[in-house]
């Protein structure tokens, strides 16, 4: 009886598993390069004709590029799991379901769709030649891809990755001037030395293992330390 109910176990919990997940979203647009999933007819269509045009660029950049389609969903809140939501600050990730068997692209709603779509692509592409490739180098490879193909976001691309990679060179030293409006004849005064640091852009979180998240504009974590090679990560979803 007891070996019956050992084996009938996962089976009664695969329901409730299932419960737990995040739904798709509910509008499919159907591309040569993955379905894209979204709440509303103009944003599948948008995020549709992104991916087109964005896909072939990135496998025609990147050396080693998997030739297979990739679906995306579109989510208002970024997240596996129906009540575990990734915090606003996160733009995006990808889900894997194997080392380099990328499962889909979360990319959320709003935001510049562009830029975050062609780095979560080849974080989705990359081949097994890239597997000793650190992950914060592969974070970089993805802002290059991402600025070649979008170069109006470059000046922000790049201010992104300076105060994520503060997180790991103990902050970033600025001067600023300002003046006290109730002394507005006196020079201004200048702070020098205020540090300011980021989280670095991605990170694996416990929530789901299997998920390389892009985290904008974070607060850095005390005793970070920078992501080793890639290493498998067996989908939980």
């Amino acid at each position: 009886m007891l070996e019956v109910v050992r084996r009938l176990f996962p089976l009664l919990f695969l329901p409730f598993l299932a419960a737990c997940l995040a739904p798709p979203p509910p509008v499919v647009e159907e591309t040569p390069f993955g379905k894209v999933r979204a709440m509303d007819r103009d944003k599948a269509s948008e995020v549709a004709d992104l991916l087109r045009r964005l896909a072939p660029q990135v496998r025609a950049l990147l050396p080693d590029c998997q030739d297979r389609p990739v679906d995306v969903w579109v989510q208002k809140n970024l997240g596996v799991y129906r009540f575990q939501q990734r915090p606003r600050s996160v733009r995006g990730f990808t889900l894997l379901s194997g080392e380099f068997e990328a499962k889909r692209i979360h990319l959320q709603e709003s935001g510049q769709s562009s830029w975050y779509l062609a780095h979560e692509l080849v974080h989705a592409l990359i081949g097994p030649s890239w597997r000793t490739l650190p992950g914060i180098l592969e974070e970089g490879l993805g802002d290059v891809i991402a600025e070649k193909l979008n170069p109006e976001y470059q000046e922000h691309i790049r201010a992104h990755r300076l105060l994520n990679a503060s997180a790991f060179t103990d902050g970033v030293n600025v001067e600023i001037r300002y003046s006290e409006p109730e002394r507005t004849q006196a020079p201004p005064r200048t702070a020098i030395g205020k540090r300011f640091t980021a989280r670095r852009a991605c990170v694996r979180r416990k929530m789901c293992p299997a998920a390389r998240s892009c985290n904008f504009s974070t607060p850095r974590a005390p005793n970070s330390t920078v992501p080793g090679p890639r290493s498998p990560n067996p989908s939980t979803a």
